[in-house]
């Protein structure tokens, strides 16, 4: 059985002429409808949580990290509030957050607590030092002046990191990988 099509002769139809006043504004209706992919910073859930004991002087409940897409975000839980938002990673999602308090100093008046915090994010780990400080005379609620500083970036794994803690007394890191675990002497700045 045959199957017949019909061709048609195709008809070229002239569009009406434009102002330019309509011509700019289609071309600027183009413009926006383009696609630009431009590099920024992973917004997503929470992805990792690490609670903050921090002195009854800051708040009577202890602070709390959040990982979101790249950043990590620092929350008052006392006061509802964020405190600060660090970017950690470039396009990549914080997986892990570990702290340890490093030094407290002061009195009730003006104090300063701080913490190594490590985060990972797929085959990254980073070592921070949170340097949480109570702004001397401030009233309720107080104010916390925050300094995040990086420490070590970890040479890149081979597998993702799947978990990150401190061991002992003297900060040595344990990041725990697919197929091993690795411990990071900071100090020495040692694979083992």
């Amino acid at each position: 059985e045959a199957i017949t099509t019909k061709n048609y002769p195709r008809q070229h139809h002239k569009p009406p002429q434009s102002s330019p006043e309509e011509e700019r504004e289609r071309e600027e209706m183009r413009e926006e409808r383009e696609w630009r992919a431009e590099a920024g910073q992973y917004l997503g859930e929470i992805s990792a949580l690490c609670f903050l004991k921090v002195p009854p002087h800051f708040s009577s409940l202890p602070y709390l990290l959040a990982g979101t897409g790249s950043q990590l975000l620092l929350f008052d839980i006392d006061l509802g509030q964020q405190i600060k938002s660090f970017r950690i990673f470039e396009g990549v999602r914080v997986h892990g957050i570990a702290a340890q308090v490093m030094k407290y100093e002061g009195d009730s008046l003006s104090c300063s607590v701080t913490f190594k915090i490590i985060v990972s994010g797929e085959r990254r780990v980073k070592l921070y030092s949170l340097r949480l400080q109570l702004e001397p005379m401030s009233l309720e609620p107080p104010c916390v002046s925050t300094d995040l500083i990086l420490l070590q970036l970890l040479p890149r794994f081979t597998h993702w990191v799947l978990d990150i803690c401190f061991l002992w007394v003297i900060l040595v890191v344990c990041a725990l990988l697919l197929f091993n675990f690795i411990f990071y002497d900071p100090p020495e700045k040692k694979l083992s």
